[in-house]
């Protein structure tokens, strides 16, 4: 994904290939948002009304480039494993054995195939803690781009979710499928929760304080 331009990366989701799709979607969607927690770090960084925050800012700056690096990456593992059960689907089982060996393949190929969005989960999570610190400490100039950062960080997360539902609802294992659905709603509500702060604290300053 990294390779990739932007135009040519909406070419292909816009396309009749199933693969890139919503999950590498919101993959990039989480890197566009971390990029905008580093660029409001990296903006705030020497100013001397912040200087305070200097230290900890220096280190979101950091952690928000790291994990701009892992949605790219984890927007490919996420293509890759959903060839792979596509790949599994278009197995031919006549025989019950065959069926079986299929169906035993099928729910190993779902199991991998749910990893990178609930990998994305965790991390926008973090993401999104990241922001709430930003809130407190980033330059007010830059308010828009810390709460815009975060409501995308949102919008990734619950397009992750359904990638995980997309998944486990197909899972033979159902209760192994409900933990995993349980998980990945705990996660969303607590990104929801922190974004939400963040973003309602940068809509009453910038229609209440202004930016200056």
């Amino acid at each position: 994904m990294k390779e990739k331009k932007i135009a040519e990366f909406t070419e292909k989701l816009a396309g009749r290939n199933s693969v890139p799709g919503g999950g590498a979607a919101s993959a990039v969607t989480g890197a566009f948002g971390s990029a905008l927690a580093s660029m409001v770090s990296e903006l705030t960084i020497g100013k001397k009304k912040y200087a305070e925050y200097e230290e900890d800012v220096t280190k979101i700056a950091k952690r928000a480039k790291e994990l701009s690096e892992r949605f790219l990456f984890l927007a490919n593992e996420d293509a890759e494993k959903y060839r792979v059960v596509s790949e599994v689907y278009a197995i031919r089982a006549v025989s019950e054995e065959e069926k079986k060996e299929k169906s035993d393949k099928l729910e190993e190929a779902l199991k991998g195939a749910i990893m990178p969005p609930m990998e994305m989960l965790e991390s926008l999570y973090e993401a999104a803690g990241l922001f709430r610190e930003l809130s407190q400490k980033g330059s007010k100039l830059l308010v828009s781009d810390t709460g815009g950062g975060a409501a995308l960080c949102e919008g990734a997360a619950r397009v992750s979710l359904l990638a995980v539902y997309a998944n486990t609802k197909l899972m033979k294992e159902r209760d192994a499928a409900a933990k995993i659905d349980e998980k990945a709603e705990k996660l969303l509500s607590a990104i929801s929760e922190s974004v939400e702060k963040t973003y309602s604290e940068a809509v009453n300053f910038l229609k209440t304080e202004g930016a200056g």
